[in-house]
């Protein structure tokens, strides 16, 4: 079988397609110290979804400000001829790799979305200037002056400005593919208000206004959940939240592909701990819970809170996770320094995140944020990515961040060095996997030593299973914008390397169930504190396993013993998160949902909140 070498990251001859430091916070500060084919006729395979005929949304979670679900979007019956996502509705394929599978959802030229409107308690009656930002599936809209504002049938006057673009890592901007656009319209906001969003017909009604998407900002002591941040943190939020069904968020990309909750019937555990979770992560709890979780610590920001809350969001399309998003996202950006890192945890890259920002940006129009995730992005070069063995620290870990740096950069400005800074992390990365230092085995990951992952003293071969599950989640995101070879081999070898050698059996020490070790190798396996210990990471490695799946599949490999891990991580995951449901206890004052250190939200739900999309 063909595929691309290594150093052909120019990608000119792919392999034609058919139709895997510790949890807490030492380690290495800025100086570095189904599943379904690809799209054959009308599949229902990711990488060829048959295209929603107009999904009916949500029906919308009661919400603050008692809002509801809307009516999902009313795109055209696709035709899954071939993969999906293009311009206007058709499979791009980049130069290079033509037939690698593109696992956007499919979108048409024509269509509209309904957007609820949804006010803070004390915006006024009569018309008012609303600012928002619409995020758009890839290829669905050309440019912004083919969006256009409908109420019951008429055109309302608007401003319409593009925020984002989707591009292609491979090609530079793909043409017709409108990423988010800023929408400044006049309503009477006094209630929740519904408006729709239609595209491929050009606007003809035009509103004057200079306003920028934050001019009318207000304190969040005006809005529900005042005191969800302390008033020094001076966050700020908009007086109306534009809300889209969880339908067209989860099609849109936000992080990546995913499904509305509920959707997958496998996944019902997981989607009521999901929202339960995230309740307790924003102190949303009973009456009588009298522990709460302190935002204002750097803890609880450990593997990106913020993004893990725009992914509630995307599946929900409820306000309430809109709005916790908002402001998280606001507090972590206030919080970036001028070296781009945390300063609750300055100089610490893995507290280096632009993800969110990015995120934010699109969905309300914030651009201030635009200087902070460059910032980040700077940050994240003092990472050397090609591991050698003199290094004194290197983690999978880190190798994440600097990648997500780099592509949440590119997503929001285009630039050219940061499109080559994320390449040369993927390409350092599959470098490391197919040829390792000192002479090791091939096992499929980065193999790196344990003194430079942990600390100690010895210098055995390994990787960390959970770790590159952050990886994994990066390279996805990479592969979504760049469509090449090199990251589906990174992906589905990672998967190997949790499956032959990531796994051990928990049943000795009471747990039913695989569990992934702390690290490992062909020649090293090491736990931490034992089954019960790491059987807290079968969600995120799950995670990993299932992008492996879809990777391999591409790449034409057989996935029967992928498969088979993953049946049993998935089986771990909702013991794991069942264990930590406590249905009992508010009536002793704590939280049903535990979590436990906080940082735990984010790690089972960060990297997962796509599973539905592999799944369904």
């Amino acid at each position: 079988m063909k595929r691309c070498s290594l150093v052909a990251l120019s990608l000119a001859a792919c392999l034609p397609l058919f139709a895997c430091s510790d949890d807490g916070d030492g380690g290495g500060g800025a100086a570095g110290g189904n599943a379904g084919s690809a799209g054959s006729a009308g599949s229902a395979g990711h990488g060829g979804s048959a295209g929603a005929a107009g999904s009916a949304g949500d029906a919308g979670s009661a919400g603050d400000a008692g809002s509801a679900g809307s009516a999902g979007h009313s795109g055209s019956a696709g035709t899954g001829a071939t993969g999906g996502g293009g311009s206007g509705g058709g499979p791009w394929s980049p130069p290079g790799c033509p037939r690698c599978p593109d696992p956007a959802p499919l979108t048409q030229p024509a269509g509209n979305v309904e957007v609820t409107l949804v006010p803070n308690p004390g915006v006024g009656r009569g018309p008012t200037l609303v600012s928002f930002g619409a995020p758009f599936p890839r290829g669905a809209v050309a440019e912004a002056a083919l969006v256009r504002v409908m109420s019951e049938g008429r055109e309302l006057p608007s401003k319409i400005t593009e925020l984002a673009r989707w591009r292609s890592l491979t090609d530079g901007a793909q043409p017709g593919a409108l990423r988010a656009a800023l929408v400044q319209v006049e309503v009477d906001v006094s209630e929740i208000t519904r408006l729709t969003l239609e595209w491929g017909t050009r606007s003809t009604e035009t509103l004057d206004t200079s306003a920028s998407a934050f001019d009318a900002w207000l304190p969040i002591s005006a809005g529900e959940d005042p005191t969800e941040y302390p008033a020094a943190a001076a966050i700020h939020e908009p007086p109306v939240y534009a809300v889209f069904p969880a339908a067209w968020l989860s099609d849109a990309g936000l992080r990546s592909f995913t499904a509305p909750v509920g959707q997958v019937a496998s996944l019902s555990g997981y989607d009521t701990s999901f929202v339960g979770s995230a309740r307790t992560a924003v102190n949303d709890l009973d009456p009588r819970v009298t522990a709460r979780i302190d935002v204002t610590e750097y803890e609880p920001w450990l593997f990106d809170r913020a993004m893990t809350l725009w992914s509630v969001y995307a599946r929900t399309g409820d306000v309430k996770w809109l709005r916790h998003a908002h402001r998280a996202t606001q507090f972590y950006a206030a919080h970036v320094g001028g070296d781009g890192t945390f300063d609750l945890r300055a100089g610490d890259l893995k507290y280096a995140y632009g993800q969110s920002m990015f995120v934010a940006l699109m969905l309300t129009g914030d651009t201030r944020l635009l200087p902070k995730i460059e910032a980040v992005a700077t940050a994240q070069t003092s990472w050397d990515p090609l591991y050698r063995a003199e290094m004194n620290f290197w983690t999978e870990r880190h190798q994440a961040y600097a990648l997500l740096g780099a592509l949440s950069a590119w997503e929001a400005t285009g630039a050219a060095s940061h499109a080559s800074r994320a390449r040369e992390i993927v390409e350092a990365s599959l470098t490391r996997i197919q040829s390792p230092v000192e002479g090791w085995a091939n096992d499929d990951c980065i193999l790196h030593q344990n003194s430079d992952h942990e600390g100690v003293s010895t210098h055995e071969p390994v990787c960390s299973p959970w770790m590159s599950a952050l990886l994994t989640d990066a390279v996805w995101r990479y592969y979504i914008h760049a469509r090449d070879e090199a990251s589906l081999e990174v992906l589905a070898a990672l998967s190997r390397f949790v499956v032959r050698h990531g796994l051990y059996d928990g049943s000795g020490e009471g747990v039913a169930h695989p569990v992934p070790y702390y690290l490992s190798s062909s020649v090293y396996q090491f736990t931490d504190g034992g089954a019960w210990a790491d059987w807290e990471h079968t969600c995120d490695v799950a995670g990993l396993v299932a992008k492996g799946i879809w990777a391999s599949r591409a790449l034409g490999d057989d996935t029967a013993a992928l498969e088979g891990g993953l049946s049993g991580l998935l089986a771990g995951c909702t013991a794991v998160l069942d264990y930590w449901h406590r249905p009992a206890g508010p009536a002793s004052g704590l939280a049903e949902w535990r979590l436990s250190p906080p940082r735990k939200f984010n790690w089972w739900f960060g990297t997962t909140a796509d599973l539905p999309y592999f799944l369904r």
